[in-house]
């Protein structure tokens, strides 16, 4: 049974017997019909995870005439083999998600918005979650998949810095709660070994920020060879790097989401953003997702210009956050919360998300050279580890040399003016 057929046929069947979807006002002896289900797949995706839009009609039987409509997205994982399906560790993704819906949300008392979370299943190589279609309530997808715009930047990063005082308020009000809700995290992304092709990749990405830097006269003199050095060092074992990285570290670990990008982004009239997808949620730096926004959503020439003004409208909102919900002053909140300690905090996560941004900013700016992740290992038989490396140095072409040669100088700034030493 294909996908579409087996959301029509069973999962929404099986949504409307336990009264997920279901008639408000009518009894058990009231029998429910169930009178189309139109199912379409989602192209804005990049995961193996595929997303599908389920619009739903509903009819009692003594008013077939009145339609009652449900608009569902419907998160699927692909028909792949069950080594693949461990692999990409999907129970872990889905259970981090569930947590997130059905724990801190509630536990956050946010103020914020969050698709509406109506069911989830994981069986032997298949797992689903039901959401809500949040389209239907004016929320859309940036049309920029590549380089935001300042408007869209500032939205963005206020949410983020909302969602990280919440968490920050949590840990700081009910400490039992937060350690319970942070212990139930899973690892889904480091709990394996990377795939020996995919680290080939990795290892080759970030290479072309550093060989863009030393084939430009002015931007060479400017970076010294040492700190150019020391980024193909670290970076020549990025899942090692990565890994260790993501590693909580006191007292600024928080809850995070673990993927804010764009496309996990959801934008109301450009003036509020939604979070959504929370299958990488774990208990880390918050500088990990603010610097895999800014490594990969944003554009050098705004991101550059722009920075101090985008930072510290993030550690506002953490401020005004924590205010709010501790009910204190400015002057009551704790100093390791300070504008400094987040700065410092970001640069030394800042190659963290130079790594990402090398590997996901050639998909972003040439999606139809995207790599099929369900023919991945059978295209690397065919074409040979090599085909892929020589890929993963072009691909996108020169506008992602000149985005990872900004994000290196970003860096280097950012280190000079903290005194910092990359490590």
């Amino acid at each position: 049974m294909d996908t579409k057929s087996y959301i029509a046929v069973k999962l929404v069947p099986e949504l409307l017997r336990q009264k997920i979807i279901y008639i408000d006002g009518c009894d058990d002896s009231e029998f429910i019909n169930i009178d189309s289900v139109d199912v379409n797949e989602l192209t804005e995706a990049f995961a193996l995870t595929k997303p599908y839009a389920v619009d739903v009609k509903l009819s009692r039987y003594s008013e077939r005439d009145v339609k009652h409509e449900f608009h569902l997205v419907v998160k699927i994982t692909a028909n792949i083999p069950e080594e693949l399906y461990k692999s990409v560790q999907y129970d872990a993704l889905f259970e981090n998600e569930e947590t997130a819906y059905i724990d801190i949300i509630p536990a956050l008392g946010s103020k914020g918005d969050f698709p509406k979370y109506y069911y989830s299943l994981r069986e032997k190589n298949r797992a689903v979650m039901v959401l809500g279609n949040f389209t239907y309530d004016g929320w859309k997808m940036s049309q920029s998949r590549v380089n935001l715009d300042i408007n869209h930047i500032l939205v963005a990063v206020r949410e983020l810095g909302r969602f990280h005082g919440e968490c920050y308020a949590l840990k700081e009000s009910n400490r039992g709660l937060f350690h319970i809700i942070t212990k139930a995290f899973r690892e889904s992304r480091f709990a394996t070994d990377c795939d020996k092709i995919y680290e080939a990749m990795l290892k080759t990405s970030p290479k072309r920020g550093t060989q863009a830097i030393r084939e430009h006269p002015e931007l060479r003199r400017m970076i010294p060879e040492e700190f150019l050095s020391k980024i193909d060092e670290l970076s020549d074992d990025p899942w090692g790097y990565m890994k260790k990285s993501v590693k909580p570290v006191e007292p600024l670990a928080t809850i995070i989401h673990g993927d804010y990008l764009r496309n996990n982004i959801a934008f109301q009239y450009d003036e509020k953003a939604m979070m959504f997808d929370f299958q990488t949620l774990r208990y880390s730096s918050p500088m990990v997702d603010l610097a895999v926004f800014l490594a990969n959503s944003t554009g050098t020439d705004v991101r550059s210009t722009h920075f101090t003004f985008i930072f510290k409208t993030y550690h506002e909102e953490v401020i005004k956050t924590l205010m709010f919900t501790l009910k204190k002053f400015r002057q009551d909140i704790p100093d390791i919360y300070s504008y400094d300690n987040f700065l410092r905090e970001y640069a030394r996560l800042s190659l963290y998300g130079y790594i990402i941004a090398a590997q996901f900013l050639q998909v972003l700016h040439d999606p139809d050279n995207e790599i099929n992740f369900e023919t991945f290992h059978a295209d690397a038989q065919r074409y040979g580890v090599e085909f892929f490396i020589q890929k993963a140095m072009k691909m996108g072409g020169e506008v992602v040399d000149y985005e990872l040669a900004g994000l290196i100088y970003d860096m280097y700034k950012l280190y000079q003016k903290l005194n910092m030493k990359l490590e």
